[in-house]
């Protein structure tokens, strides 16, 4: 992965923080009720407060990041396939940084991208990466965006059968499922063609 000019943070200390792959497979040290677990649980509820606590709960469902296959083999040949060289880019559950770190350097070089995060931890972490990108710390259903603003849209967004209701003015979009609202209005915001 190559990250931005993070002044006081080294290499390896760049590397330590993309590591970081979220709360996801984490889903059984939030369960109090589960004894195999129990030590783990306990030591979330002394080292978060409750606000992060419950933000790190929540996103167990969602938090499962891509793998560098998928990414570099898979979206980014194809968007090489298709012709994409460059341009506004919108990653709507960006987590890390994955799909910015791990862009082929020549697409990196003429492109901007703008990744919305809503997992304060991940928010940070990729801020810290990728200090001179647009990292938005918020909920997709709340960002506004541009239509027809962006040129492509690599990413992986979460998968769930739980109804969304959007709080950015796009009401036709409301009671899709969480892929199909993301997939929906990701489309809403990329440049014809």
């Amino acid at each position: 992965v190559t990250h931005g000019d993070m002044p006081g943070f080294s290499i390896d200390e760049q590397r330590v923080l993309a590591l970081y792959v979220g709360w996801g497979g984490l889903a059984q040290a939030f369960d109090e009720s589960n004894q195999k677990w129990a030590a783990e649980y306990a030591e979330l509820k002394a080292l978060l407060d409750e606000g992060d606590y419950e933000d790190a709960r929540r996103s167990t469902r969602y938090a499962h990041y891509t793998s560098r296959e998928i990414i570099q083999d898979g979206i980014y040949a194809a968007l090489r396939h298709f012709g994409f060289t460059g341009g506004k880019l919108l990653e709507s559950s960006g987590g890390v940084g994955n799909f910015l770190g791990l862009m082929p350097a020549d697409m990196r070089t003429a492109s901007r991208f703008t990744m919305i995060e809503r997992e304060p931890i991940a928010v940070g972490i990729a801020k810290q990466l990728y200090p001179q990108q647009n990292v938005i710390s918020e909920d997709f259903t709340f960002f506004k965006g541009t239509d027809g603003y962006f040129d492509a849209a690599p990413g992986n967004p979460p998968f769930a059968s739980d109804p969304q209701t959007d709080r950015s003015g796009r009401r036709y979009l409301n009671g899709m499922l969480l892929h199909n609202y993301f997939f929906a209005k990701t489309v809403d915001m990329l440049r014809e063609g």
